[in-house]
């Protein structure tokens, strides 16, 4: 069965055999449940405009994603809604760039670049509050490595042995030959 007509907006649509077709200008076949075609600057508008902060929902099986708009917090996020959901974003059709797992976890498959002078990789606790940071300045070609808190030791473990610890008196302990 087939439904042809022009929605409230004067854009024809085409339902067939359960799929819905729109279209900027002219006609679509539909090759999908739901299939939209155009040429403009956001081809999909959703806006929640109430304090319901749930935009929209993906399912799958027991796995998923939630869009969340909470403008009362200024904060937009996407959610997985299985317990042990990962959020995956790939690139090049199905290569994993960045995983984000259940337990929080994150896993980068390429470089982390900095790509500003003077530019800073932060260490935060959980309340956003820097405790360390590494920099590297052009001028001059420096590598900084800061704990930022009193009392606070810069340690270098390779292979989980302690090597070099720089303490915050600016002392240095080596624990093999100099």
């Amino acid at each position: 069965t087939a439904d042809i007509g022009n929605s409230s907006l004067g854009s024809p649509y085409l339902r067939m055999n359960g799929r819905l077709g729109l279209k900027q200008s002219g006609w679509l076949t539909p090759s999908h449940v739901f299939h939209v075609e155009g040429d403009s600057n956001y081809l999909a508008y959703i806006k929640q405009t109430g304090t319901n902060i749930h935009a929209m929902a993906l399912r799958g099986g027991s796995t998923g994603l939630d869009f969340h708009m909470d403008s009362a917090n200024n904060q937009a996020r996407i959610n997985s809604v299985g317990s042990d959901d990962s959020l995956i974003l790939e690139v090049a059709d199905g290569t994993d760039a960045l995983t984000i797992a259940s337990n929080t976890n994150a896993t980068f498959s390429g470089a982390i670049t900095i790509d500003k002078a003077d530019g800073q990789l932060i260490l935060a606790n959980g309340s956003g509050t820097t405790r360390a940071y590494l920099q590297y300045q052009e001028s001059p070609n420096n590598l900084i490595i800061s704990a930022n808190e009193a009392g606070s030791d810069i340690v270098f473990l390779p292979a989980l042995n302690t090597a070099l610890t720089l303490a915050d008196d600016l002392s240095a302990t080596f624990a093999g030959e100099a």
